[in-house]
């Protein structure tokens, strides 16, 4: 879970600071969006360390039937970068 902050206070869209955490993926600041940017870190070694075949990011969404599965093969292209 990438926003336990905010999803312990009933916001699962943004963290305390009130920054919604997916909007900031591309461009994370190490202070203002520590999980987002050590997540990327982390995968950045793994990958470094061995081939990454397929990054998924699962969201949960209140009310839906049925989960939404997203999915990035290019995940750390230059232009995400």
């Amino acid at each position: 879970m990438l926003n336990p902050d905010g999803v312990i206070n009933g916001n699962y869209r943004c963290s305390l600071a009130g920054v919604d955490l997916n909007r900031v993926w591309n461009d994370p600041n190490k202070k203002i969006h520590p999980t987002i940017f050590h997540t990327k870190q982390m995968i950045k070694r793994l990958m470094e360390d061995r081939e990454t075949l397929l990054f998924c990011d699962m969201h949960g969404r209140a009310g839906a039937t049925r989960p939404l599965f997203r999915f990035n093969l290019s995940l750390f292209t230059s232009e995400t970068t």
